[in-house]
Formats: C-alpha cells, sequence, structure tokens
C-alpha cells in the first residue's frame, strides 16, 4: 500500500473524456520515474511503444479478432457469434460455427446441459461435423433423449449413420419408446438395417427391458429384418410373438412352404 503503481495508458476523446485505460506489464515499474517513459507512435502503421530504461511493450489498432476474443472472455458469445456473422470476411482466428462450438462447450462445462440442447441445432447447422462431436458428448452427459426432436432427419442428412445407430442402440436400453419411433419415423437411408439388426440382436439375447418393452422391442426387430431384406427372420419374430402381421408377411414374401410346417403357431 502506497508503493509504485505500474504505469497506464490512457485514451482521451475529444470531449476530453476518458475513453479506456489499462495498466501497462512493464518490467521493474517500481524503479521507473515518470520521465524516464516515453511514447513513441508510428502514425503509418497504426502502433505505439511506451519505452522505458527496461522493457518495450507495443501497442497496435485493436483487430475485429481482438473484438471477438473479449466478447467471449467476458461470456457474451451470443454476441462473438452475431459479430462473426456480420464481420465474416475481415476475421482472421474466428468463425461464427468456431465461436459457436467454445459457446457449447462452456455451457456443457457449466452443467447447462438444457441450454447446450437447445442451442445446437442453430449452431451446427449443416455442419456434419459439429453434429457428430456433440451429440455423443451431450448423449454421454444423458441428454439422448432430448436429442430426439432436434435430430435433422430428413434423407439428406449430413451426420453419418452410425451416429443414427448408435442413438437407436442408446434408445434401445434406456427409451425403447423412442428406438420404435425412431424405427417407425426415420428414413432408412438414416441407418443399415442389416447392421442396426444384429445390434439389436444382441441386446435383445443380453435380456435388457423388461416383458413388455421386450416384446415392441422384438416387434421392431422384424420390421428391421423386413427392411434388411429378411422376410424369413421377420416371419420367425411375429409367430414367436403371435403378431397377425405374420399373416400379412407369408401373403406378401410369398412364404406359404416355409410356414407349412409352423401353422400351429400361428393359431
Amino acid at each position: 500500500e502506497g508503493g509504485p503503481c505500474p504505469p497506464e495508458l490512457r485514451v482521451i476523446g475529444p470531449e476530453h473524456e476518458e475513453l479506456c485505460s489499462d495498466a501497462l506489464a512493464v518490467r521493474d515499474f517500481e524503479k521507473i520515474r515518470p520521465r524516464d517513459t516515453l511514447l513513441v507512435t508510428m502514425p503509418d502503421a497504426a502502433m505505439y511503444f511506451v519505452v522505458t530504461p527496461h522493457d518495450i511493450v507495443m501497442a497496435s489498432q485493436r483487430t475485429p479478432d481482438d473484438h471477438v476474443t473479449w466478447l467471449i472472455d467476458n461470456g457474451d458469445f451470443e454476441g462473438a457469434m452475431e459479430y462473426a456473422s456480420e464481420n465474416s470476411a475481415s476475421l482472421e482466428q474466428y468463425s461464427e460455427s468456431l465461436i459457436g462450438e467454445k459457446f457449447l462447450r462452456a455451457l456443457v462445462d457449466s452443467k447447462e446441459l438444457d441450454e447446450a440442447v437447445a442451442r445446437l441445432p442453430h449452431i451446427a447447422g449443416t455442419n456434419a461435423k459439429i453434429w457428430m462431436h456433440w451429440i455423443p458428448v451431450l448423449a454421454s452427459h444423458g441428454r439422448a433423449a432430448d436429442l430426439f426432436p432436434i435430430l435433422p432427419v430428413r434423407e439428406d442428412s449430413v451426420i453419418h449413420r452410425q451416429v443414427y445407430e448408435d442413438l437407436l442402440i442408446e434408445y434401445l436400453a434406456d427409451e425403447p419408446r423412442l428406438f420404435l419411433l425412431g424405427l417407425d419415423r426415420w428414413p432408412t437411408s438414416l441407418y443399415d438395417p442389416a447392421a442396426l439388426a444384429a445390434r439389436v440382436e444382441q441386446a435383445i439375447e443380453a435380456g435388457n427391458g423388461d416383458e413388455a418393452s421386450s416384446r415392441d422391442v422384438q416387434a421392431g426387430l422384424a420390421e428391421l429384418y423386413l427392411r434388411a431384406n429378411r422376410a424369413k427372420d421377420a416371419l420367425a419374430v411375429y409367430i414367436r410373438l403371435r403378431d397377425s402381421r405374420a399373416l400379412e408377411i407369408i401373403q406378401r414374401a410369398e412364404l406359404f412352404d416355409v410356414v407349412r410346417e409352423r401353422l400351429l403357431e400361428l393359431v
């Protein structure tokens, strides 16, 4: 208290008002007297130098990237994204998507997971890399079910089918209703029916799910068999479930010879 303070650079406006100020990180400032400090300017380069006997501090005009950094450092990610959108041609270090990912990381780190899920569609847009990174991250934080209504599920989705398959398998274990809903609503171009059927078989063999959900899941498996052109396997599941859809498959796939020996199971 009462000791020497580091020198400050203050910017004064035309009305003699202080626009900004900042303390300068000058070495050995406690040994410097005011007359030992010089301000050297290079107007053509818009650069300034604070010169002392022990150090030189360079200052230059703030760049658009500097402004984005300042906004991010102050937690204004939305402002940074808006600024990046309006000044994309002037930015060298940042893009709107990069800032968006920093925003998502900050939300996840602070456990604001609902907000992260809500922000993901706007931030990711049609960027496959962002979707494919953050879907597993949010799912690992227990938000797989919350992702269901926001996933892009058009046939031309940019997301790799492995991501959809992984989510469906997670729904199979934790949210069978969403597993069946995904099979019902998602186009088959989003996943490989044969590969997904193999994974569902493994889950059923492991005994996951209660009796009701297991029955529904097996019905979903039968549908996957049909989409993978495995009508005989689908028929076997429906017969085991005593499901009337078995008769439709027999007629549609002309499986009368196959089923002749199992007619009693359909009664």
